[in-house]
C-alpha cells in the first residue's frame, strides 16, 4: 500500500508541476507533450530533471510524456548542457526555475 500511495502522491505533483507549466509558458497540454518545436523539448527535459530529482524513477518521468527512459535520460542531459551554454535557454531555465522554487516553498507551508 505505502508503494502504491507514493506513486500516486508523485503523479499528483508530476500533474501539478506540469499544470503550472503549462500556464506559466501559455502551453497547451497536447504541445508540451507532442511538440519537438523550440523550446518546448528543453522545457520537457527541465520537468523529467525536476521529477527525477523528486525521485521519480526515469521510466515513471518517461510515461508522462510517453517517452522512453532512455529519452529521459539523455533530454536531461542534453538540457543541462545547453542551459551552460545557451543564453535563451538559460533565460527559460530561469523562468521555469521560479515555477518549481514557488512550489517547494509552497509545499513547505
Amino acid at each position: 500500500m505505502s508503494k502504491y500511495k507514493n506513486r500516486c502522491d508523485m503523479n499528483e505533483k508530476a500533474e501539478a508541476l506540469i499544470d503550472c507549466v503549462l500556464c506559466v509558458f501559455g502551453l497547451e497540454r497536447e504541445e508540451l507533450m507532442n511538440s519537438r518545436r523550440f523550446p518546448l523539448p528543453v522545457i520537457r527535459g527541465m520537468i523529467y530533471d525536476t521529477l527525477i530529482g523528486m525521485g521519480c524513477p526515469t521510466i515513471q518521468a518517461g510515461r508522462y510524456f510517453g517517452r522512453h527512459h532512455a529519452t529521459v535520460i539523455h533530454m536531461v542531459r542534453r538540457t543541462r548542457e545547453l542551459i551552460e551554454v545557451d543564453k535563451e535557454v538559460k533565460k527559460i531555465y530561469e523562468k521555469y526555475k521560479t515555477i518549481v522554487d514557488y512550489g517547494e516553498r509552497k509545499s513547505a507551508d
